[in-house]
């Protein structure tokens, strides 16, 4: 299993970096995933319920030996959390990833997010060798597939029954970014 070890910042915009979680990033976590305009599309049981449970889970989903990384996205001049963006599912033999993402609504609208999926994207393709990108949103999440779309992800459909949400099975849309797509997007000759 690839084992990744970087502290080091990723540059996305002017005043927005991405880098390792740390537990100061705890009441800006919470606060995040607290927010009702993000909270309806995330599992309840990925909710922290208060500042502990925000301490924790930063520490056993983001500090712990991840076999792939997962970012703070912050504001470069107040090291603030503003938002996260990583992979949360793989499968290294076909070359695939999971991309997941979230961003607080005081920064929505400013490209925040389509930026920080971009360098997610280069460094899943250049440091990690993939192949597949693959996104899945909930239907009325309608923001989030106008993100992906607007970086060259292809709608692939529905997947119907596919995760348990909210104390039901619930169809997502589906959506993928290949190899072929990046070397579209960078212009690269790999």
């Amino acid at each position: 299993m690839l084992k990744l070890k970087e502290n080091k910042r990723l540059f996305v915009m002017p005043n927005i970096e991405m880098r390792p979680f740390t537990l100061n990033d705890a009441v800006a976590y919470y606060e995040l995933y607290n927010h009702s305009s993000v909270k309806k599309y995330i599992p309840e049981d990925m909710i922290p319920k208060d500042l502990k449970a925000s301490s924790e889970q930063i520490s056993s989903l983001f500090l712990q030996n991840r076999a792939i990384p997962y970012w703070a996205i912050v504001d470069a001049q107040t090291d603030q959390l503003v938002g996260t963006c990583g992979f949360v599912g793989s499968d290294f033999y076909h070359k695939r990833l999971e991309i997941a993402y979230d961003l607080h609504p005081n920064f929505w609208g400013r490209g925040i997010m389509f930026n920080s999926l971009k360098v997610c994207i280069k460094y899943a393709f250049e440091r990690m060798s993939m192949q597949r990108l693959e996104a899945v949103t909930l239907r009325e999440n309608v923001e989030s597939a106008k993100v992906l779309l607007r970086l060259g992800f292809v709608h692939e459909g529905t997947l119907r029954n596919f995760k348990f949400f909210r104390g039901k099975m619930r169809n997502v849309e589906s959506f993928s970014f290949v190899f072929e797509d990046y070397k579209k997007m960078f212009g690269k000759n790999v």
